[in-house]
């Protein structure tokens, strides 16, 4: 397995065992790294795009180590998800009937932890750090 040049992220060259020629490009995601599978035929891209006042609960709904996207991921048959934080959203990958059941999957899992957060917001709030408020020292003019 060697990572080929000019080759988007995750495609690789696999010198399959027993056949020398020719190496078959394939493809594994590769974790934290934006890697779609663009070089698959009929694949489409759906988007789910998150609400800015609901970015803050993306680690719950990716999960721990990316667990629930993972499953989805493998339930559904879909290729690849990814978060994209700069746009707000979230890919979806994967042949059209596949991407499609996981959209639906992944809607209703995000509408769950937004109700969730909803019922117990002390829980979810995100984790913020209060400014300090400056302090005015008056001098005192009378000893």
């Amino acid at each position: 397995m060697e990572q080929g040049h000019g080759i988007a992220p995750g495609y690789f060259w696999n010198h399959r065992q027993g056949v020398s020629f020719p190496p078959v490009l394939d493809y594994a995601p590769i974790s934290n790294v934006y890697c779609p599978p663009v070089y698959h035929a009929h694949v489409q891209c759906n988007v789910l795009w998150v609400a800015p006042e609901h970015q803050y609960l993306m680690g719950r709904v990716i999960g721990k180590s990316g667990f629930f996207f993972k499953k989805m991921t493998q339930d559904t048959g879909c290729i690849y998800m990814y978060y994209r934080k700069e746009w707000g959203c979230i890919e979806i990958w994967g042949y059209p009937p596949n991407a499609q059941w996981a959209m639906h999957l992944l809607w209703h899992h995000l509408g769950k932890v937004i109700s969730q957060a909803s019922q117990s917001p002390w829980r979810y709030a995100p984790k913020t750090v209060p400014s300090p408020v400056p302090v005015v020292v008056e001098a005192n003019d009378n000893p």
